[in-house]
């Protein structure tokens, strides 16, 4: 196939490059198309993990993180850097029974359990609690294991004392 003139062939390029052009932009308007689809995906599944509480921001679920962001109080505290007013609105709003409910299934233990949501606190806003003690930035207990029940609300494992018998 010959081509008669100039414009003949210059419009045959024109064409080629028009399709290729055309294919080009076929190929990443589809790439668009599934990276929106994908993104919106990944959006809803973590929209959903955070709102049911499975997702924690530095150990804490992301419901108390609300709640807590939430307060204009604890908010203004927790930037100013007034640790006592923080402390008290974390307990009036009950972020520590928050936690404690939500890692109760993870942790048997009450007395590590207890530890373990003092630590998280310390980690994030300094507080110590009247029982602990801070050694190379971890908290320890002050007190003895069966007194460290008591701090969390549960007694001491009890001894049985078996019944005395009468002599025959």
């Amino acid at each position: 196939m010959g081509f008669n003139t100039e414009f003949q062939m210059a419009n045959l390029c024109t064409l080629g490059e028009q399709r290729r052009t055309y294919l080009l932009y076929k190929r990443w308007s589809q790439a668009g198309v599934w990276t929106l689809v994908g993104s919106i995906f990944v959006a809803s599944v973590w929209v959903s993990l955070f709102a049911t509480g499975r997702v924690t921001l530095g150990g804490v679920p992301y419901v108390s993180w609300m709640r807590l962001w939430q307060d204009h109080t604890a908010r203004e505290a927790y930037w100013g850097g007034d640790r006592p007013v923080l402390y008290e609105r974390l307990d009036d709003l009950g972020i520590a029974y928050e936690l404690k409910q939500y890692y109760r299934d993870r942790i048997s233990d009450p007395v590590e359990l207890d530890q373990h949501i003092h630590q998280i606190l310390y980690d994030r806003t300094q507080y110590v609690g009247n029982d602990y003690t801070v050694e190379a930035g971890r908290l320890t207990l002050k007190t003895r294991r069966a007194d460290a029940a008591l701090i969390t609300g549960l007694e001491p494992p009890r001894v049985a004392i078996p019944p005395v018998q009468s002599a025959p």
